[in-house]
Formats: structure tokens, C-alpha cells, sequence
């Protein structure tokens, strides 16, 4: 009942990551919102649910993709992965914003292993697609991160106001 909440979430997001965000006119404004959910729902404590809505999350978004087969597969896993290492190794100051820094960090992290994927895709098969590193994407990056920060801002709040505690959102951690 306590993934209930989350599942649903995922599932939602899944779907309009791959149905509504290909419609949407520019791409600086198409919603990336499987990479903010991951990784809200790995910091608010459910490691195994994030790894499991990467795993399915990647191979669906995968099989929609223009891009090498594999691709997000590989940068939400391994995203999902190196936060949480961070997370429990590196990160000793539970402040608010080592939580905004770890959700953005994130984010650059799928976005860049994207990219890799997709180059390294593209030695296997010449004619997949492949992104390119220019001004356009830096620009689509940037806009992603200040979305997933404003998404981890609200969810933050929403959080402290229901009066839920979770594992890493106590009285003065995130």
C-alpha cells in the first residue's frame, strides 16, 4: 500500500513522457519528467521502486526511441546508481540543497550518459540517430535541470506541509 502512491506516479509519468512529450511543439519546453520522479523517489527513501521504474521506465522509453536501443535504459539505471552512492557516501550534510544538488546532479548525469549511449550506439549501427553536444543541447539541459529542481521544490514542500516523514526528509534533512 506504502508504493501504491509512487507506482502510480511512475506509471503516469511513463506515459506521458512517451505520448504527450514527442508532441509538444519545442523541445526546450517538452516535459522531461521520468528523470525527476526517479530520482525524487530514490531520495525519499524507496531505492528498489527507482531501480525498478528505471529498469522498466528505460527499456520502454527505449523502445520508442530513435536512438540506439539501450540508450536510457543504460543513463537511468546508471543515474539511479550513482545518486544513491553519492548519496550514502559522499553526502554528509542532509541540507536542503545537498537534496537540490543531488537532484540536479542527477539529471546532468542522465543527460550526459544519454549522449555517450547514443554515440556509442551509433559505432554499432550507423544509421541510429544520435544527439549532438551544441548550443541546443546545453540549452535543453539547463531548461531540464531548473525543471527538475522546481519539480523537487514542490514535492519538498507538498512533503513537509502533509506532515509525512520519510527516511532522508526528517525535521532538518532532506
Amino acid at each position: 500500500m506504502r508504493r501504491l502512491l509512487p507506482t502510480t506516479i511512475l506509471g503516469a509519468v511513463l506515459l506521458v513522457s512517451i505520448f504527450v512529450t514527442p508532441n509538444v511543439s519545442s523541445p526546450l519546453l517538452s516535459p522531461g519528467l521520468l528523470t525527476p520522479s526517479l530520482l525524487l523517489i530514490l531520495l525519499l527513501g524507496d531505492t528498489r521502486l527507482a531501480l525498478l521504474g528505471a529498469l522498466i521506465g528505460g527499456f520502454t522509453v527505449d523502445l520508442f526511441s530513435a536512438l540506439p536501443f539501450g540508450s536510457h535504459l543504460i543513463a537511468y539505471v546508471a543515474t539511479i546508481t550513482a545518486t544513491r552512492w553519492i548519496f550514502r557516501t559522499r553526502i554528509t550534510n542532509r541540507s536542503f540543497l545537498a537534496f537540490l544538488s543531488l537532484v540536479s546532479l542527477g539529471t546532468i548525469l542522465t543527460h550526459v550518459l544519454i549522449l555517450v549511449a547514443s554515440h556509442l550506439g551509433r559505432l554499432l549501427d550507423p544509421q541510429a540517430a544520435s544527439i549532438l553536444a551544441n548550443g541546443w543541447w546545453f540549452g535543453f539541459v539547463l531548461t531540464d535541470v531548473m525543471r527538475t529542481i522546481v519539480i523537487a521544490i514542490i514535492v519538498y514542500v507538498t512533503v513537509r506541509l502533509s506532515g509525512r516523514t520519510y527516511a532522508t526528509l526528517v525535521s532538518h534533512e532532506f
